[in-house]
């Protein structure tokens, strides 16, 4: 059994930021899995991007909108999005207080493909924990 304790939470820095907490994953000892909280400003969003595995998404603040190429659904507190693997999505923020989420994803390696660069330092991913 691992317990981790005491990991490292940061914030957004700004209005549009992201933030990445990894709370578990291949580098924190998991074998399966990988689970981190999401932070995305009240004006941030993630860009375009796929996972080669599902995608898990358990919103637990504000309000967020997500997007693929066949749809898009706005989603509360308590509601859960399953994003299939490969699928093309974005995500942005849309309510009053930033967007808190849990991302789940059955690999603890998972890989990020994003469509485009990652945008300007207004918009920039911080991480912690990996």
């Amino acid at each position: 059994m691992i317990v981790l304790r005491n990991l490292e939470r940061k914030l957004p820095v700004n209005k549009t930021a992201r933030v990445r907490n990894y709370l578990a994953k291949g580098s924190l000892g998991s074998e399966s899995t990988t689970i981190h909280e999401n932070i995305i400003g009240v004006e941030g969003f993630v860009p375009w991007h796929t996972h080669p595995v599902e995608e898990i998404l358990i919103l637990l603040e504000g309000e967020g909108e997500c997007q693929t190429e066949q749809s898009t659904e706005r989603y509360r507190p308590g509601d859960v999005i399953i994003v299939p693997a490969q699928t093309l999505h974005t995500i942005k923020s849309v309510g009053g207080v930033p967007l808190r989420q849990l991302c789940v994803f059955p690999s603890a390696n998972v890989a990020t493909v994003w469509k485009e660069p990652e945008s300007s330092e207004g918009f920039a991913l911080a991480t912690s924990n990996t």
